[in-house]
């Protein structure tokens, strides 16, 4: 399902099945009665933090003080109420045990990042901090932790991958624009 909201050349878009959601026809009927943009703001927030695809997932702890800041110039923007659904809605819909599985262990990453940028001495670090620091260090963890990375990171993106072409296989398009009914698709026996 994570077809609903659509990023082309910049824009998010939402697909028409969406908007007969009935959380997201309320927020688009809100927006626009105002503005068209904002609408299309709030749907970016939307897909920018929970669509699968994200690329702001890298971000990890940061991602929606970064989201805020790229979308509505505000690093401390907090969603409404009617917002926070939609999100929880979209959330719920991309919900496949592939996407669960990349999400979890997506989250152990940003961990293991948190966790390295917490024991590394910075240049701008006080005295105190550069020593409170050095007596967490434990260089054969990090050492045995970084070696591990490779191997982590090779099979996260093996995972992603596979998620991609299952979805791509999905969401084949059939001529005059339309797509696949679930009953169409070739019998696999």
């Amino acid at each position: 399902m994570s077809n609903l909201l659509n990023l082309s050349e910049g824009i998010v878009n939402p697909n028409g099945s969406l908007l007969q959601i009935l959380i997201f026809k309320e927020l688009w009927k809100r927006d626009q009665s105002k503005e068209k943009e904002r609408v299309l703001s709030e749907l970016a927030y939307i897909y920018y933090k929970v669509d699968w695809k994200s690329e702001y997932s890298q971000y990890g702890i940061d991602m929606d003080a970064q989201i805020g800041e790229d979308i509505f110039g505000d690093r401390d923007y907090q969603p409404d109420i009617l917002m926070e659904k939609c999100v929880e809605k979209y959330r719920e819909l991309q919900f496949t045990p592939s996407l669960s599985l990349i999400g979890t262990t997506l989250m152990a990453v940003n961990s293991v990042k948190y966790y390295f940028e917490e024991i590394t001495i910075k240049q701008n670090d006080t005295a105190k901090e550069k020593k409170d620091k050095l007596e967490k260090f434990d260089l054969t963890k990090v050492l045995k932790s970084v070696k591990e990375l490779g191997a982590t990171i090779d099979a996260l993106n093996s995972l992603q991958d596979r998620v991609m072409k299952d979805e791509k296989e999905l969401n084949i398009k059939i001529r005059g624009g339309g797509q696949i009914g679930i009953f169409e698709d070739e019998a696999p026996w």
